[in-house]
């Protein structure tokens, strides 16, 4: 509901709070989509800034894995 209305601080709050950026509605829609459908262009950055940051932190975890047997592709 927050990329349908704009609400940018409850997004940032539910965002902080690990919130599914890519959580699908009973439409199918995703709150991307509805904040540009409804050209609420702040929501919009504020998810891509979050998926980018969260990606990030994905990667960096990855590269500090210590490889092993077990965890590689063995």
């Amino acid at each position: 509901m927050c990329g349908y209305g704009g609400h940018v601080e409850i997004a940032k709050l539910l965002l902080e709070h690990g919130a599914e950026i890519d959580n699908v509605d009973v439409d199918g829609d995703t709150p991307e989509l509805l904040a540009t459908n409804r050209k609420h262009a702040a929501i919009v950055f504020l998810l891509d800034e979050e998926r980018h940051k969260r990606d990030a932190k994905v990667r960096k975890d990855d590269a500090e894995a210590p490889r092993t047997r077990s965890n590689s592709a063995y």
